[in-house]
């Protein structure tokens, strides 16, 4: 009889262990996710584009699909040979866009925005050039945007406007490329419609967040007497017009900025740099580091790349610096894919004048 008490009182104490351990779990709740730091143990490279016969090859911005396909666009002395290369995981090889060369463009260009959707689906924007018959000025432009095909790259028939700048997109096809005297096109898969934010601006850069949340920066540059100052601009698109929403002043007196003059958006974030980095926060822009910074990358909160005089790198917990190479550290474009990083910069003390592209893997 005494046996069976115990018995039953032992299961007793186990049943209420087990109930008070059902609340612990409870009142604990999920764990927070902890993501793993992201890599700074990079190798690195130094790979130089050059072209025969230029005295200039310097790229301006990059893009890739992964890293066996990236892109760098830009500009070369030569006309329009050489504006584009494209690594293959293995080489660089300059991407032949002219007529001569087995390419389907039959005039002068400079290219300098680059944004794709998929291997197969990229826009490139940049400007025609050509000799003006009554100058000044001597030289004119006009807007250009081709596009990639996956076999072909193409000028895409548009009223030519102003030289273009910066170009964005979100899928399915729909296209954003902002240039001079405040013109801006967009393609909605069938169709060109132009809008104009007034000719003293000229497009820097262009994000799209989603369909509903376009951004774009702008210069705008006075001099006229008493006023000598220059600014930058934040626009919005409304779904009619773009709206001016906020903007930084550069002349004396004025209030240190609070926002940087270039955007970009893995699509859910926006953010801008120059000079420092800032993530919009419920329509406030909040500083996310301190530094000379005019572009940025990124792959996942735990991977954030920053690049100006310095590339800095984000791991999930702090910011650092990276130091690909005893002479080139900083750069002017940046672009992370998978677990590699590609940094533009430039070798701009000899003749010939090179676009150094730093890979780190």
């Amino acid at each position: 009889m005494r046996s069976t008490k115990v018995s039953i009182l032992i299961i007793l104490i186990i049943l209420l262990l087990q109930i008070f351990a059902g609340y612990g779990c409870k009142d604990k709740g999920a764990e927070p996710l902890t993501l793993k730091p992201g890599k700074r143990n990079y190798v690195w490279t130094v790979d130089v584009l050059s072209y025969p016969k230029s005295d200039q090859v310097l790229m301006y911005d990059i893009w890739a699909s992964s890293p066996k396909d990236v892109y760098v666009v830009g500009h070369n002395d030569r006309g329009g040979y050489g504006a584009m290369f494209h690594y293959n995981g293995f080489a660089w090889e300059p991407v032949e866009l002219m007529a001569s060369k087995g390419g389907t463009l039959t005039q002068g260009f400079d290219l300098y925005d680059i944004y794709g959707f998929s291997s197969k689906d990229i826009y490139v924007v940049g400007g025609y050039g050509y000799d003006n018959p009554n100058p000044p000025p001597y030289f004119l432009d006009s807007s250009l945007i081709i596009h990639y095909n996956g076999i072909t790259w193409n000028d895409i028939k548009i009223p030519r406007r102003e030289e273009l700048r910066c170009v964005a997109g979100y899928p399915p096809n729909k296209i954003w490329a902002g240039g001079y005297h405040g013109t801006i096109y967009y393609y909605d898969g069938i169709q060109f419609t132009i809008y104009n934010i007034g000719k003293e601006f000229s497009l820097r850069s262009i994000a799209c967040v989603s369909p509903n949340e376009v951004y774009a920066t702008a210069d705008r540059f006075d001099y006229d007497f008493p006023i000598d100052s220059t600014g930058y601009f934040f626009f919005k698109f409304n779904g009619t017009t773009w709206k001016l929403i906020d903007s930084v002043m550069q002349i004396v007196g004025a209030q240190s900025p609070h926002f940087g003059c270039q955007l970009w958006t893995d699509g859910k974030i926006l953010y801008s740099s120059g000079p420092n980095l800032y993530k919009y926060n419920n329509k406030e822009w909040e500083k996310i580091l301190t530094a000379n910074v005019g572009h940025m990358s990124k792959t996942g909160e735990n991977n954030i790349f920053a690049t100006g005089e310095y590339t800095y790198h984000y791991n999930g917990i702090d910011w650092a610096i990276l130091y690909p190479n005893d002479k080139y550290n900083g750069g002017h474009g940046i672009f992370a894919v998978n677990d590699e990083v590609f940094i533009l910069t430039e070798d701009l003390d000899n003749i010939p004048q090179k676009t150094i592209v730093l890979h780190g893997k």
